[in-house]
């Protein structure tokens, strides 16, 4: 499933708003994973609905612990984790945007679903 955002988010753009936003539709659904992404980086690099894209914010089941500053982590009922990547939206190329992108990756995907990434 996936919930088209407007691409000028207004208030959504404070990330307790879109917190409330991606914790409300992961409770509601308890999907394989969700997350908040710009289109432009669902372009730039490889989107694959079977793994995780990781980007501005995710859901995912099970603890994620150990994030590198900036990103943050919060838990939620049923062991299941929303991961704040960055406090602000994403540009869609930032090195240093992608370095934090690719921390995250490292934790919460095995090996197997990185390579299923890049193909």
């Amino acid at each position: 499933m996936i919930l088209d955002l407007p691409s000028e988010l207004g208030q959504l753009s404070r990330p307790d708003r879109m917190i409330n936003v991606l914790k409300a539709a992961a409770l509601a659904w308890e999907p394989e994973w969700a997350g908040v992404m710009l289109k432009d980086s669902i372009q730039l690099r490889r989107f694959n609905t079977r793994v995780p894209f990781v980007d501005w914010m995710l859901y995912v089941p099970g603890a994620v612990r150990n994030l590198a500053q900036p990103s943050t982590s919060i838990e939620l009922p049923g062991l299941s984790t929303l991961v704040v990547v960055q406090p602000n939206p994403t540009s869609g190329s930032d090195a240093t945007e992608l370095m934090h992108i690719r921390s995250v990756e490292d934790l919460i995907r095995p090996d197997e679903s990185r390579e299923a990434c890049a193909r």
